[in-house]
């Protein structure tokens, strides 16, 4: 099976991530941004925004969470909550840090 490619140009292809996540259980640590922005979502996005950390402090490449490091941010991954909701988070190692949470618009927040 050959590798998905990624429908957006601007993001990194999620293979990039391997080397940082290879074989690891992270920590979980949030951004006041984060705990700002989880804080607004309606309920029913919070509880599968609870699933997708949990899936990312397990297994960050699990393949729901579409896991991806994003282009032009060198150290800034997002996952997939939902079709529309993402998480930002840090690569920086353990603990993973949650930077934003909500619509693809904080994709562009982030890259300012």
């Amino acid at each position: 099976m050959k590798p998905r490619k990624s429908r957006r140009a601007d993001i990194a292809h999620p293979s990039s991530l391997e080397p940082a996540f290879h074989n690891v259980r992270c920590q979980i640590s949030r951004t006041d941004s984060f705990a700002r922005d989880f804080k607004n979502l309606p309920k029913e996005i919070q509880e599968r925004a609870e699933r997708a950390i949990g899936l990312l402090a397990s297994n960050p490449l699990h393949p729901s969470l579409r896991t991806q490091k994003m282009h032009g941010l060198e150290d800034i991954g997002e996952a997939r909550v939902t079709l529309s909701y993402r998480i930002t988070f840090q690569l920086t190692g353990n603990p993973l840090l949650l930077r934003r949470i909500g619509t693809h618009d904080i994709l562009e927040r982030e890259r300012r």
